[in-house]
């Protein structure tokens, strides 16, 4: 993975560990255009970090001083940034450092993706912040000695002194695709959290883990007309536009570009200021996608662009279990099985340098984060949460890691209470931001950082912040999307969604979601809607039914494989029970996710770094 790792120690560090980073190193590179490179900055604090062209890090030494930022920061955010970090080295007292509330505004007032660290060779202090929506995932590892910070789990793994795996994150891992919070399947790694501050001082032998501020939805929230609201976001939406027009007006452009609302308001967003992209719309192998195509390209057509077709190929365990090995099990996601093929084809035709924009995210900030459902009381909370997120049920994940259902689901229904959040609704949207986006989809886009640069409008701070304070209920039946499409550009507002099949700026918009509404409020119809659906779209396929099911005994006989050639997995979870459960498993998802689990802790196991089971 192209990006920065370092390992601190209170003690000097040893001399043999460079040829050890750099070995580390090695195996995080996947393709030729990958450079490595390692230093030692005083005695505490080793350094490395992969790049391929065109892949953001900078740094830049300034007398004893060593500042290094991984990320684009758009705008005029670069000037306040490189204020704060001239002042943190030059103030060893830490007044600039524990200012947490210059820090919280000036996060919340800088757009870009990023990782700040600074370092003092004659000091020996270190100081670590990230950006407020923890953009480019980090993990980490501490004791009272040590402390790994790096974009991949294999270098940490390869580098801690005393690792254990965790049957609940295990167990949360095959429900969700991913640990809740900041959790990963190893009891001494995290995810680094949004807004971290982590201090580093080998004269006082401290390391300092916290936040410059914590994120509640509820705080400050407004609730007022979606249409003049539409109207103040549309401003910093477009300035976050320009600002990533003119970051990667040099670049070859990638859109992503769908039938859906979310990619086609970044066009509009990115065309106002007439940057040349390219297009493309996925289509795979079972043809769910094709009704993206026709739209994409009505779409494109607005702005006298083209949309070409890529192909997606079927699944391919070769791509799948590779991409498990680079993903280290984490944020592989549910196009586990085509989508290093589709990164593929646009390495070779765009190379590394280009840069890749999706709609990543816009459905969750411009239309409600949480779905007009009864929430009464916290037990709603975590059922409603479970049932329209997980991808196998409680009582198949429990048994799989040998606990009880009753067990797992008291302690998700306690994480999900501690959100700080003071409605039930708002601490629904809380799992929409902070779980979904910043573990499935913020760890998903690091698939395509493999091979480029990926980003998005949508998660610009100023945008962000104040779309975040409008309600869910100001946002109900997507009055907001509709209204800011509207001002955007009037004309993708009248092309249809594909997934519904008319436009959000038409009448039957709000009579369909009123519907949508009363539907899912009511699980025994909701169910019966659902099979409608599933057969509808099985008919829309004709022959390509036996895509499906070829693919899913694909999956069933390599999990069956995976099982009888690693007998050791059995000591980390109940793999007899795993191949009674496979014959009723035909969900692509539940698929991927028991091959997720096992294809890593397989990898584990034959390199020999499989640490022992706690809970």
């Amino acid at each position: 993975m192209p990006g920065i790792s370092l390992i601190y120690r209170h003690q000097p560090l040893d001399t043999s560990l460079p040829s050890r980073v750099d070995s580390l190193l090695d195996k995080m590179k996947y393709t030729p255009q990958y450079v490595s490179e390692s230093r030692s900055i005083g005695r505490n604090l080793l350094i490395g970090s992969i790049t391929y062209p065109g892949y953001p890090i900078a740094h830049v030494q300034t007398g004893p001083v060593h500042y290094l930022i991984e990320g684009f920061i758009y705008g005029n955010g670069r000037k306040e940034i490189d204020e704060l970090i001239r002042q943190i080295a030059g103030d060893p007292a830490g007044k600039a450092w524990n200012d947490r509330n210059r820090l919280k505004s000036l996060l919340l007032n800088t757009d870009g993706e990023f990782a700040i660290i600074i370092a003092n060779e004659e000091t020996g202090d270190i100081h670590i912040l990230n950006d407020a929506l923890g953009r480019i995932t980090y993990y980490y590892y501490h004791d009272d000695d040590t402390f790994i910070l790096s974009r991949e789990l294999k270098f940490i793994v390869g580098l801690a002194p005393a690792l254990s795996l965790s049957s609940f994150a295990m167990a949360e891992a095959m429900l969700f695709f991913f640990p809740l919070g900041t959790r990963t399947m190893f009891n001494q790694i995290y995810k680094l959290a949004p807004a971290s501050m982590i201090s580093l001082k080998p004269r006082d032998r401290k390391i300092d883990i916290g936040k410059a501020f914590e994120w509640n939805f509820s705080e400050g929230q407004v609730d007022t007309d979606p249409g003049e609201y539409a109207g103040e976001l549309l401003g910093p939406f477009l300035q976050s536009s320009q600002d990533r027009a003119e970051a990667f007006r040099d670049r070859t452009n990638i859109l992503a570009l769908s039938g859906g609302l979310d990619s086609r308001t970044v066009l509009a967003g990115l065309k106002k200021y007439d940057i040349d992209m390219n297009c493309i719309t996925f289509v795979d192998e079972r043809g769910d996608l094709l009704r993206d195509l026709g739209v994409a390209r009505e779409l494109a057509g607005v702005y006298g662009m083209e949309s070409r077709r890529i192909d997606l190929p079927g699944i391919n365990l070769d791509d799948m279990n590779r991409l498990i090995n680079m993903k280290d099990g984490h944020g592989t996601g549910g196009i586990v099985g085509t989508v290093m093929k589709s990164l593929e084809i646009l390495l070779t035709d765009y190379g590394h340098g280009c840069a890749f924009f999706t709609g990543d995210g816009g459905g969750l900030i411009l239309a409600p984060r949480c779905q007009k459902i009864r929430l009464a009381n916290a037990d709603d909370l975590t059922n409603q949460l479970l049932r329209r997120n997980a991808f196998i049920t409680v009582d198949e994940a429990a048994p799989l890691m040998r606990m009880k259902a009753f067990e797992l689901k008291a302690r998700i229904h306690e994480h999900f209470k501690s959100y700080p959040e003071s409605s039930l609704r708002d601490k629904y949207g809380h799992f929409s931001i902070f779980e979904h986006l910043f573990r499935l989809s913020f760890e998903g886009e690091d698939r395509v950082r493999f091979f480029f640069w990926c980003n998005t409008p949508f998660y610009s701070m100023p945008y962000f912040q104040k779309a975040m304070l409008l309600s869910d209920k100001a946002k109900d039946n997507h009055r907001l999307f509709a209204e800011f499409q509207r001002m955007l550009d009037p004309r993708i507002a009248r092309i249809k969604y594909a997934n519904w099949g008319f436009a959000i700026a038409s009448p039957i918009t709000p009579i369909y979601l009123f519907m949508k509404n009363w539907i899912i409020d009511r699980p025994a119809v909701e169910k019966a809607a659902r099979r409608v659906i599933y057969m509808k779209r099985i008919l829309a396929r004709r022959g390509r039914v036996a895509v499906t099911d070829q693919d899913a005994s694909l999956l069933k006989k390599n999990i069956e494989e995976v099982i009888a050639n690693n007998p050791g997995l059995n000591d980390y979870l109940d793999t007899k029970l795993m191949l009674q459960f496979l014959p009723q498993w035909n969900s692509h998802l539940k698929l991927y996710s028991a091959t997720n689990i096992l294809t890593y802790l397989s990898n584990l196991l034959r390199s020999g770094t499989a640490p022992q089971l706690e809970k």
